[in-house]
């Protein structure tokens, strides 16, 4: 099972065929939750964006610091 991320289908799992889209694999694709709700697909994509942004300030603030000997 897989967990979609995009903008229309944020956190919504789904079934694929394990060769989905390659050559001799088959097109099975099936949803396992149903659709969110509007809201939902509002909100979810900017919290994840958020989430991402917070990720790479914190790297780039641990590095500098690393650099400095201040955190390992």
């Amino acid at each position: 099972m897989k967990t979609s991320w995009t903008e229309l289908n944020p956190g919504r799992r789904y079934e694929t065929c394990q060769k989905y889209r390659k050559i001799g694999g088959c097109n099975y694709f099936i949803w396992v939750d149903p659709p969110m709700c509007e809201r939902s697909c509002q909100i979810i994509p900017g919290l994840l964006r958020r989430i991402n942004n917070n990720e790479k300030e914190l790297k780039k603030i641990e590095k500098q610091l690393s650099k400095k000997g201040i955190c390992e």
